[in-house]
């Protein structure tokens, strides 16, 4: 076993580390290895930190936690290998003072940057789970300052620790061997709960949607559920591969410790294991590009317009580059995009007093919006997206300032409206390659601006490139039933969830057509319930009752229909147009007071179309619910007493569902005797909401499942 005291805690490693016991051979392996990682790490890394900067799908909070990941792979790429390295070729040449100081250098700058990925990653985890837990509340509370104190205090412990380890060595075996073993296994626990919870909570929400069934009340989960899936996955694989990489050269400190091991198998492992350490940071940038596309795709872009400006510089100068100027050029920021085989370049000109109408916007064209610090990241992220042809930036706003235009100021000179603190910008391009102001391809003729390379046209529509500066970048042909820049729209939406398809997400008023094609307006219910949207059929007051209560849903009898807004005390569609949504909706729904407290699941019913018999006359059926609630009481899955007799309106009977109807609920408990809920309202009771007083409101909807991307 070998012999250490407390005292001498640091000798063994240095002296381990500075015996050369294995030969040149070795050691000269282990140094052409590590500057092989050092190289791939310090450039993987740095073009990930720039493709991160480029790339604006992540929260700011979670962006800044790989930065500072990507930034500790980087200084042990720049710094930790090389230092590492330098201290192996010290050992061969037999520098024993210079190789111990150097290797306690590296024990210490590999001790902070240890402690501080580790943590890193476990806080990548929570900040997962808490996108999943808290929905839409998760912006307000994991904020850029607060992630950025809880980084700094990393930071802080990871220097301290070292700080003490470098001169107190007795403290530091004590106090930093003890942190450090806490702090490895609370992130471990805490980062398999996470995931753990999030696997559960995924599928269980998974299972509820191919159920129909709502989730309960509550903050809710992401609505981009795929996107959420990668952000994990990507955190779990960089996890997975910390820990592959950290284990063995903890495992073989703790059996040197244990076990009777000669020095030479110590010293060859503790090197081994020292590179499979670094290892961990040049695999990461590689993680990164195949589990998040938003990275993998600004990766892409970099190095199309590192591609284009070298050869574009080539094309001007007519020279050979140096390869140093060529790694120069990287680091620039680049205004060219390489558009073909054959050298043709499209270049982007951009000047932050030019093409500028200040104190203005482009409104109703805004397809994208992002989060920038600076104007020129804003018109970096209009280039990389080809439906872009201007922005507007919001300089005096922190939060979603670049907003992406697919239309400019000469296409749609009516939408630039006067709006205080924007700025509005064209996108202005240019062509090195022209044929009277058309870039061509000298092998087919055709303008190539490499914008139809993925076909951005949906449902199978053709893709043209377009080379006019003045207009779009691409143009598609779109199949008979779909319309938009990329046949992304239905031309004929028939119902609201096909007006939520066509990207419309705040609620209000929206031209549907029936089958025939014949135009109508609706109120369309597109955000209170998270995975449905609703189209309004029916809404009136207590005070309104009468004009209803004998009109069930198979009579026609249309209320304040061709309003340009609801009246929410007195509105019914014809039977037609309610005939016309319900042959492609799937959810029936009934709320109370919806104008006043929005969606307000106590006195609520959701059920399904299918076997509901909408448009039928029927008495005292058990129909079954999804979820139902009356004063409170509450049951899911379950059958209900429904009415819908003749001469009287669509209404549940919650005091007689179980005694007369024989249904599955009870909602006898506080009833008033005979009370009807959600219409006829004979006999109502003050403590059902839609009855409370004359001024509330019973509203009908007819819906579908609908998640957005």
């Amino acid at each position: 076993m070998v012999n250490m005291t407390e005292s001498e805690h640091r000798q063994p490693t240095t002296t381990l580390y500075c015996s050369n016991v294995h030969g040149t051979y070795n050691v000269v392996f282990l140094v052409a290895f590590n500057i092989i990682l050092s190289v791939v790490a310090s450039l993987g890394n740095f073009v990930i930190l720039v493709a991160l900067h480029k790339n604006s799908s992540l929260h700011p909070p979670s962006k800044l936690l790989y930065r500072c990941l990507a930034i500790t792979d980087l200084i042990v790429g720049f710094v930790s290998q090389p230092l590492f390295a330098t201290q192996l070729l010290l050992d061969i040449n037999e520098r024993p003072h210079l190789c111990t100081l150097l290797g306690k250098w590296v024990d210490e700058i590999s001790l902070v940057f240890s402690l501080v990925s580790g943590v890193i990653v476990t806080a990548i985890s929570v900040d997962r789970l808490l996108a999943l837990l808290l929905g839409l509340r998760y912006r307000h509370v994991v904020t850029l300052m607060r992630v950025g104190v809880a980084v700094s205090f990393i930071w802080l412990l990871g220097v301290i620790c070292a700080f003490i380890d470098a001169f107190w060595p007795i403290l530091g075996f004590i106090i930093t061997g003890y942190v450090i073993t806490m702090v490895t296994l609370t992130c471990l626990i805490i980062s398999a709960y996470c995931y753990t919870r999030i696997l559960l909570r995924l599928r269980h929400n998974q299972a509820q949607i191919q159920g129909h069934v709502e989730q309960p009340a509550g903050p809710g989960i992401p609505l981009n559920v795929a996107r959420y899936r990668r952000t994990v996955s990507a955190g779990a694989w960089v996890q997975i591969t910390l820990v592959a990489c950290y284990l063995p050269r903890s495992l073989v400190g703790l059996f040197g410790a244990l076990f009777s091991l000669s020095a030479v198998s110590i010293t060859l492992g503790i090197r081994c294991t020292t590179s499979l350490v670094f290892l961990n940071s040049s695999l990461n940038p590689f993680l990164y590009c195949w589990k998040m596309n938003g990275i993998r795709q600004a990766v892409k872009d970099l190095m199309k317009q590192y591609c284009c400006n070298i050869s574009s510089l080539i094309h001007r100068s007519r020279m050979e580059i140096p390869r140093w100027f060529k790694f120069i050029l990287l680091l620039s920021i680049l205004r060219q995009e390489f558009v073909s085989a054959d050298n043709i370049c499209r270049t982007f000109s951009f000047h932050i007093r030019q093409n500028l109408v200040a104190d203005h916007a482009l409104e109703g064209h805004v397809f994208k919006v992002a989060t920038v610090t600076t104007i020129p990241e804003c018109h970096i992220l209009c280039i990389n997206d080809c439906r872009c042809v201007s922005m507007n930036y919001e300089h005096k706003t922190a939060q979603e300032n670049c907003q992406m235009n697919d239309a400019n100021r000469y296409m749609k000179p009516a939408a630039l409206r006067y709006k205080y603190g924007a700025l509005y910008y064209d996108l202005v391009r240019e062509y090195s390659v022209s044929d009277k102001g058309r870039p061509l391809s000298s092998k087919t003729g055709q303008c190539v601006n490499r914008c139809c390379k993925d076909n951005p046209c949906l449902q199978g529509g053709t893709c043209q490139e377009i080379c006019d500066p003045a207009t779009v970048r691409y143009n598609c042909t779109c199949p008979a039933n779909y319309t938009g820049q990329r046949c992304e729209k239905i031309k004929h939406p028939r119902n609201c969830m096909e007006v939520a398809k066509n990207g419309h997400n705040v609620s209000g008023m929206f031209d549907v057509y029936d089958a025939q094609k014949n135009i109508f307006r609706v109120y369309c219910d597109l955000n209170s319930e998270v995975g449905y949207v609703w189209t309004l059929i029916q809404s009136y007051s207590l005070a309104n009752n009468h004009q209803f209560k004998r009109s069930g849903f198979s009579v026609d009898r249309p209320v304040n229909e061709e309003g340009s807004t609801i009246n929410w005390n007195a509105y019914r569609l014809s039977l037609a147009h309610m005939k016309s949504i319900a042959d492609v909706s799937t959810h029936l729904r009934a709320t109370c007071n919806f104008p006043a407290d929005g969606l307000v699941h106590t006195d609520y019913a959701r059920a399904k179309l299918e076997g509901h018999d909408l448009f039928g006359v029927w008495i005292a059926k058990c129909r079954t619910y999804e979820l139902i609630n009356i004063r409170n009481i509450t049951c899911q899955g379950c059958t209900v007493g429904t009415w819908q007799a003749p001469n009287e309106i669509w209404h549940i009977n919650s005091a007689v569902s179980a005694k007369s109807a024989g249904c599955q609920f009870n909602g006898e408990a506080g009833a008033s005797p005979h009370e009807q809920n959600f219409g006829l309202y004979n006999a109502v009771s003050p403590n059902f909401r839609c009855t409370s007083s004359q001024s509330s409101t019973t509203q009908h909807w007819i819906g579908n499942i609908h998640i957005y991307p």
